[in-house]
């Protein structure tokens, strides 16, 4: 049996199973999940509350194919020349503030803070980079383009089945395209906000936010789900609190071509230990988010990650990734011209506030 230290307790290859199933089915019922595991509903539901009370699994939240709304999306590091815990906490504050930004995280190594974020055309790109640049007057900073996801789920770290992991589905960034951008109206859009912050939200509550009856939100939703534009619904996963460590790694390559491209992709994907991989341009070619349960465990797996590109793998750097400080999959930006969002927005992110998600101090 394969055991996990967690922060208050241990976890089980029966609790692994529970976190593989709805890391990546966030709305399955506990019926479905007794069936598969042939376990008492009773069960399950008390194996799934205790993982919450662990903080290792956070809220059950949409994923949402950001590439419908918005044509680029870009991948920012931040090197400060002074910082400290205090300064750092300001900066962090103001990212996360930002209504672009989707993900902020603090690092070790050559960098500070990362943070990815959304742009509808280059005006948006303008004005962002102008706020950094007049927000954070000591910094250097590094800028990438993202172009596509290579893999984006936690599902294979908790993976109890022998075998290789099969390719990754839904990702919330495929490739950019302005063939497929949308725009869907105000209720939809206060409807896909609300799933992305919360998933098991009511057909009631929702019908109250957008003066829809019970019946017209679920139809909205069955057709967002079958335009592609909700993808599947997840729980957000602290992974620190199971004793293992986040690690950002950016690879460039060599004359990479599309053939290369494809096979970095499915070298990726089928490590259960990555996470996430995502195609740049710019400085690094490929970020790869991975786990390990220490130093060793990371050396091992860059070891055969190196060894396996050693003729192509022209630059690596490697980053601790310290914690999260936001995380959403739909950005306020997508909703700020939505009559009365301003204040379901406040509401929302109050009940809703991200956790920051980092190994506890002991």
């Amino acid at each position: 049996m394969c055991f996990l230290a967690a922060k208050k307790g241990v976890v089980d290859n029966k609790d692994l199973k529970i976190l593989e199933i709805v890391t990546e089915q966030g709305k399955v019922p506990l019926k479905k999940i007794s069936s598969e595991m042939r376990m008492p509903k009773e069960s399950v539901a008390y194996r799934l509350k205790r993982l919450e009370q662990l903080n290792i699994l956070r809220n059950c939240v949409a994923k949402i194919n950001m590439t419908k709304f918005y044509q680029n999306s870009y991948y920012i590091l931040f090197r400060f020349r002074k910082t400290s815990p205090e300064l750092l906490k300001q900066r962090v504050k103001i990212l996360v503030s930002s209504p672009y930004v989707m993900w902020v995280g603090s690092l070790s190594g050559k960098y500070d803070l990362a943070a990815s974020f959304i742009t509808r055309d280059t005006s948006d790109l303008l004005d962002f980079m102008r706020g950094v640049e007049a927000r954070f007057a000591d910094t250097h900073y590094e800028l990438m383009t993202y172009t596509r996801e290579f893999k984006n789920s936690f599902k294979d770290i908790f993976r109890t089945a022998k075998g290789l992991p099969e390719p990754a589905k839904g990702f919330m960034m495929r490739s950019f395209s302005p063939e497929q951008l949308i725009s869907p109206d105000d209720k939809d859009f206060i409807i896909i906000y609300a799933l992305s912050k919360n998933a098991r939200i009511t057909n009631a509550e929702l019908a109250k936010l957008t003066g829809l009856s019970e019946e017209g939100v679920r139809q909205r939703i069955k057709q967002l789900e079958k335009n592609g534009i909700i993808t599947g619904y997840r729980y957000l996963v602290n992974i620190y609190n199971m004793d293992h460590e986040i690690y950002a790694v950016f690879l460039r390559f060599e004359n990479l071509n599309q053939k290369l491209e494809e096979e970095i992709k499915m070298y990726l994907q089928t490590l259960p230990e990555v996470y996430y991989s995502a195609r740049f341009i710019g400085r690094y070619h490929v970020l790869v988010g991975l786990t390990a349960r220490d130093r060793f465990h990371f050396q091992d797996l860059m070891g055969g990650l190196r060894n396996r590109f050693s003729d192509r793998l022209s630059g690596c750097q490697v980053h601790i990734v310290f914690g999260e400080h936001k995380h959403t999959y739909f950005p306020p930006a997508c909703c700020k011209h939505v009559k009365g969002f301003d204040k379901i927005e406040k509401d929302f992110e109050k009940k809703y506030q991200f956790t920051n998600n980092a190994r506890d101090k002991r």
